[in-house]
């Protein structure tokens, strides 16, 4: 991950965060996201960044919804799109 191709390490993080993942999976999957949102958001292209924006974003209309989701995932998903905001408020101000 740290070496690896950015964009091909989110969307493999992206396929371990998905629901039909178990839990251990999923959580793993949300902490490599927030790492690469974190420390390689420069690496990403305008376009990628948006759409990682997007996931984000998506990620937690699918988790707050209900109490199926259990609270690490809810804190997981959180945290990328606090980071997420993170990176781009800082590009902007």
């Amino acid at each position: 991950m740290k070496a690896g191709e950015a964009r091909q390490c989110a969307l493999n993080a992206a396929a371990l965060a998905a629901k039909d993942k178990p839990l251990e999976a999923r959580l793993f999957g949300y902490s490599v996201l927030h790492c690469l949102v974190k420390s390689r958001w420069a690496e990403y292209g305008q376009h990628e960044r948006e759409q990682l924006a997007q996931l984000a974003l998506g990620m937690v209309g699918e988790t707050a919804g209900g109490t199926s989701e259990t609270w690490a995932i809810k804190c997981k998903c959180s945290a990328l799109l606090a980071e997420v905001l993170r990176q781009v408020r800082g590009r902007e101000g």
